[in-house]
């Protein structure tokens, strides 16, 4: 997916705000525990920018592990933040990024929950501006704290949402930036993956160079990809289909597109980037187990840096 990093210049700015931590604020005695905060934050992303597809990445999960310096090698987000100080595998904890489709980077919105303090993030994205080190300005009468930013021709908006959500987004929706205030982020994740894609309607919403074709019969798909020890991953693919029937053909049809998208044929032999892919059909629904080794990653991420703008 193209979608918009973070990296280094004035850590002397982050430095020279305190992070905000310590323990939680006790009610009163006789007073009763606010309620929790509802963890939304990517239902909102997701219907503001009318999303087909998206994913969501818990960081700390992946950090610490070979494929987070790859991931980071693709730049998703520095055009924007350039010079901030931020990183995202030490800063962020979870990241979703959401569009109407693959291709379209310029409607896409990332929401990241991290643990640094507004204030830290504020004062060194000032800064920057301030200094011209990053082409943008703030937004004056915003609901919440919004600095408009430019990089490679296309202009997001970036929202500060107390106390731990960072929202980049078209400047289209700027005005939808508030309607994060008082969320409570992301759900924990469910078992042991670290990366959860989700797609609906994935033969028009799921688009691209060499990107395999999809069945119109499949109403969606969900990914979960779960990292291993050994620096591979397994990944869980699976999406209902109009009917038992239609899933045994949907399974046939997407392992033979796969096998295109995933080998090119040198004179009479074909050459396969990856090993083969296997969809099976279950109860109405189109499955596949896949496992990549730690080349098989280097070799998807290394593709998938010739979609991301630069």
């Amino acid at each position: 997916m193209r979608f918009p990093r973070f990296i280094v210049a004035f850590t002397l700015c982050l430095a020279a705000a305190p992070l905000a931590c310590g323990a939680a604020i006790q009610p009163p005695p006789g007073e009763a525990a606010p309620p929790p905060k509802e963890r939304n934050a990517a239902t909102i992303a997701w219907d503001i920018v009318h999303a087909k597809v998206g994913a969501l990445t818990y960081v700390e999960r992946v950090r610490g592990r070979p494929i987070a310096a790859r991931i980071q090698s693709l730049d998703l987000f520095r055009p924007y933040l350039d010079g901030t100080g931020l990183d995202p595998e030490r800063d962020l904890d979870r990241a979703f990024v959401a569009a109407p489709a693959t291709d379209r980077a310029d409607e896409s919105i990332v929401v990241a929950q991290h643990h640094l303090s507004s204030d830290q993030i504020r004062l060194a994205l000032g800064a920057m501006i301030t200094s011209g080190r990053v082409a943008g300005e703030w937004i004056p009468g915003a609901p919440v704290p919004e600095a408009r930013v430019t990089a490679r021709g296309q202009t997001r908006i970036l929202a500060i949402i107390e106390p731990d959500i960072l929202v980049l987004l078209p400047e289209a929706h700027a005005i939808e930036a508030g309607r994060f205030t008082g969320t409570g982020g992301f759900p924990d994740p469910e078992g042991p993956g670290a990366v959860f894609a989700t797609a609906i309607d994935p033969a028009t919403s799921v688009r691209g160079n060499r990107v395999p074709a999809i069945p119109p019969s499949i109403q969606s798909l969900r990914a979960i990809v779960t990292l291993g020890d050994d620096g591979g991953a397994a990944i869980a693919i699976e999406g209902p289909s109009a009917s038992p029937e239609q899933a045994v053909a949907d399974a046939a049809a997407l392992t033979r597109s796969i096998d295109d998208a995933t080998s090119v044929r040198v004179v009479f032999v074909r050459v396969r980037l990856f090993k083969p892919i296997r969809f099976f059909a279950e109860m109405g629904n189109v499955k596949a187990d896949v496992h990549l080794t730690a080349g098989e990653i280097d070799t998807l991420v290394g593709a998938a840096s010739a979609f991301i703008p630069k």
